[in-house]
């Protein structure tokens, strides 16, 4: 099931819900070698590529507003 599109609808559908009911902007934060994750969030239209290391290890920061999104 790995690279026919299913999280990136996943990921679609609850975006779309959460900006539906209200959230203003939405934040991930996946492993940076997690990268067929960051490519779903990507397509969705999540940005940011800055990373951040902290006690339970290495991150990824992305943002997605809900005035950006392109469900």
């Amino acid at each position: 099931m790995i690279g026919s599109g299913h999280g990136t609808r996943f990921i679609r559908s609850a975006v779309k819900k959460l900006f539906q009911d209200g959230a203003p902007a939405l934040g991930i934060d996946p492993d940076p070698q997690n990268i067929r994750a960051i490519r779903a969030y990507q397509k969705v239209g999540f940005k940011g590529d800055r990373e951040v290391q902290t006690e339970w290890g290495r991150f990824r920061i992305m943002h997605l507003n809900a005035g950006a999104h392109t469900l």
